[in-house]
């Protein structure tokens, strides 16, 4: 039996240690040795634009590709050549 499961499909099993980690990364200041400023600071600034030319989109971010499943389809062999090719 052959799964046609993608990489978009994939669910994460619970590590309190990568969510530790992710929450630590997230939310730590901006260094002098950034080349750009650290998330919390992206959130913040991001948080500040107004648009009122535009009212906000409903719907999901799948909703702008024509075909989904031959997208995820296609990156998710991609990446796994591209793993291969690392081994």
């Amino acid at each position: 039996m052959v799964l046609s499961l993608t990489i978009y499909e994939l669910t994460n099993a619970e590590n309190s240690d990568v969510e530790q980690e992710t929450e630590r990364a997230l939310n730590r200041e901006t260094s002098e040795d950034d080349t750009h400023p650290s998330p919390v600071d992206r959130f913040r600034f991001t948080s500040r634009i107004v648009s009122q030319s535009e009212p906000p989109l409903s719907g999901m971010v799948w909703d702008l590709f024509k075909n989904r499943e031959k997208l995820t389809t296609e990156m998710t062999s991609l990446v796994q050549v591209r793993m291969q090719e690392s081994i």
